[in-house]
């Protein structure tokens, strides 16, 4: 009987660490923000040319094409291989036929991205000034490198910097 509290003492106090692991890493992972409030202040500071911002439809507005781009984890220039971004792009179009221009110019423009992406610091990426510094960029870059203003917004579907 003594083995079997032994094992369920032991059980309950891995259950514990791993819980308190889990909301320490939490934290550590999202630099101390609440993902809902990083997401709200996003959506505060979205592009206000936005198609999907309360009247971009139903005002004589047609609906936009999206296209969204393969994941990029990238090293970041803080200490070489020491921090990581992992972060996939939605892109909303000007027209549904320009998403036929971004599949043709897909190579070009992940280079073009993750150039720019690898030469950011988590620092500056942490904040949501830094995010939506870092999503304008890109905007600028994607159209650049197209060569032809595709492109009307830049949305991160997901954001993890390690």
């Amino acid at each position: 009987m003594a083995m079997k509290n032994k094992l369920v003492l032991i059980g309950g106090i891995v259950v514990v660490g791993v819980g308190a692991a889990a909301f320490f890493a939490k934290d550590f992972l999202t630099g101390g923000h609440d993902a809902q409030e990083v997401a709200a202040a996003d959506h505060q500071h979205a592009a206000p040319h936005s198609p999907h911002q309360e009247g971009g439809k139903g005002h004589g507005e047609k609906q936009a094409a999206e296209t969204r781009l393969d994941p990029f984890v990238v090293n970041l220039a803080d200490q070489p291989g020491r921090r990581y971004l992992r972060t996939t792009l939605q892109l909303v179009l000007h027209q549904p036929q320009d998403k036929e221009r971004v599949e043709q110019a897909t190579p070009r423009v992940r280079d073009a991205v993750l150039l720019l992406l690898s030469s950011k610091r988590a620092e500056e990426l942490l904040t949501v000034e830094g995010k939506t510094q870092l999503r304008e960029e890109i905007l600028k870059q994607i159209n650049t490198t197209i060569g032809k203003e595709t492109v009307a917004a830049v949305y991160f579907v997901d954001f993890l910097i390690q």
